[in-house]
């Protein structure tokens, strides 16, 4: 429970000043990423498995992680 309400959205970036965040690219976009790219935190997406996952995370993100795909 605790871990989930405190990293879900990202509630802590104040306190540990990170340099990006990484998401499932199946939880993006949400509101803590729709914060942290207004607030210029780069944001990168994980594990992108196809050109579907990939044209999304091009839309959203600053980069991506991918597996079993040419980008």
């Amino acid at each position: 429970f605790w871990k989930d309400l405190l990293f879900s959205d990202a509630r802590l970036k104040s306190i540990t000043n990170p340099d990006f965040l990484a998401y499932n690219i199946h939880d993006i976009p949400n509101k803590a990423t729709d914060k942290a790219k207004s607030d210029g935190l780069l944001l990168l997406a994980w594990t992108i498995k196809n050109d579907i996952e990939r044209q999304k995370a091009e839309r959203y993100c600053d980069n991506f992680m991918f597996d079993h795909i040419r980008p």
